[in-house]
Formats: C-alpha cells, sequence, structure tokens
C-alpha cells in the first residue's frame, strides 16, 4: 500500500508515470500465492491516503476471496484430471476383464473337451483290457529288447507261470 506515491521512496522506478497520470496511491494486493494462478490485484486512486484500514481490509477479504475462488478451480482440474485418469484406467481393467473373460471360457472349453477324452480313454482301456484279459487265446507284447512288457493270464498259464513271473523277461 502507497498511499503517498510523492513522499515514498519505494516507488521511485514509477513513480513520475504514476503521478503523470494523475495518481496519488496505488495498492497491489496480493492474491492466489502458491498457485497457477498467483497474481496481484492493483489499484491507483488520485487522493492521497486513499487506502484507509477499511478499504485495505475489503480489498484483502476480496482477495481472499478470489485466492479460495482460484484454489477450488485449481482443485477442480486436478480432481478432472484425475477422474479422466480413473476413467481411463476403467476401461482399461474393463478392456482386460473382457480378454480374460474370453480366455476363460476358452480354456473351460478346452478343460471340458480333455475331460470327455480321458473319460473316452478310460472306457476304450476298460473294454480292451476285459477283452485282453478274457480272452481265451495267448496275448503278449514286446518291449524292443524283446522282453515282455504285457502277457494276459491264458497265456501265462499255458507257459506254465503267473503274469508276474513273465513280464520283463527275454524271450
Amino acid at each position: 500500500i502507497y498511499n503517498s506515491l510523492a513522499e515514498d521512496p519505494y516507488t521511485y522506478p514509477w513513480k513520475a508515470e504514476a503521478i503523470r497520470r494523475g495518481y496519488q496511491a496505488i495498492a497491489a494486493i496480493p492474491f492466489a500465492r502458491g498457485t497457477q494462478y498467483a497474481g496481484a490485484l492493483t489499484l491507483c486512486a488520485t487522493e492521497t491516503g486513499f487506502f484507509d484500514d477499511q478499504i485495505v481490509s475489503l480489498l484483502e477479504e476480496m482477495a481472499h476471496d478470489l485466492t479460495f475462488a482460484l484454489r477450488v478451480r485449481e482443485d477442480d482440474e486436478r480432481r478432472n484430471r484425475a477422474e479422466a485418469e480413473l476413467n481411463r484406467t476403467n476401461m482399461e481393467l474393463a478392456a482386460a476383464y473382457e480378454q480374460l473373460s474370453a480366455q476363460e471360457e476358452e480354456l473351460r472349453a478346452n478343460y471340458d473337451e480333455l475331460k470327455y477324452r480321458e473319460d473316452a480313454l478310460r472306457q476304450s482301456e476298460e473294454k480292451y483290457r476285459r477283452i485282453v484279459e478274457t480272452a481265451n487265446e495267448g496275448i503278449w507284447a514286446l518291449d524292443k529288447d524283446f522282453s515282455i512288457s504285457f502277457i494276459n493270464r491264458e497265456f501265462a498259464e499255458f507257459l506254465g507261470y503267473s503274469e508276474n513271473e513273465l513280464i520283463g523277461k527275454k524271450i
């Protein structure tokens, strides 16, 4: 607050121009310090001593209100950016969820197919085991070293041994 430009030594750099324009007093009230909107409300008066305590108090209250409004705006802008980021992240998560759901569905289908084939294989093995085990003919299998890897009971009894005695024997 400079209530007498002509007498105040701190106004030297711009005093002459202000007096030439007819100003005798100047008030610069800062607002929104610490925000991106920081500034100063500058008022000029043609009367010396114009900025009394009451006017200064009103100007400071106005600066306080302006600061509050600008901080609210800054907070709104931050909130809007955060909401936009959250929306983008939610969209990415939704897309990832859809992808995972599709993969889960595919895995379930693959599992169901494998389960069906496993059951079919087990039934087929049981069927052929019964056929081989109950056949009246001798059935046997040899591995690459010509050792007995399988022999049915009918053939083992025909040879005079148990199945366990013959498994692993070379021919």
